[in-house]
């Protein structure tokens, strides 16, 4: 989403743009051990779902601007269903459709 050559020096950089960001960074990215491709074992920054979409919101590229819009729709939506719950079950049974569809398509 960057083009950045060093994601080091990008995450530094971005760090020093979000103080927000930069002061929960341990909480957002935590390392994790992991078995390299040489064997090794090293530790690396991880993170969940909710931190990756921390991180997009903090990514001033053009290319980061869908994720970004497509946040706020989420959003969105999540805040209407809390206000008319009947939409939560009205989503589910459009995504259940479309799936039994899509598995009727390749299956039946």
């Amino acid at each position: 989403m960057t083009d950045s050559v060093d994601p080091k020096q990008y995450i530094k950089k971005m760090r020093t743009r979000d103080l927000e960001l930069s002061s929960n960074w341990g909480t957002i990215c935590t390392p994790v051990e992991m078995t390299a491709a040489d064997g090794k074992r090293r530790k690396i920054q991880a993170a969940n779902v909710e931190g990756i979409l921390r991180i997009i919101q903090s990514i001033p590229s053009p290319k980061a601007e869908p994720f970004k819009l497509w946040m706020a729709q989420v959003g969105r939506e999540r805040i209407e269903e809390t206000i008319d719950p009947e939409l939560i079950i009205d989503r589910a049974l459009e995504t259940y459709r479309e799936r039994e569809a899509a598995f009727c398509a390749v299956w039946c």
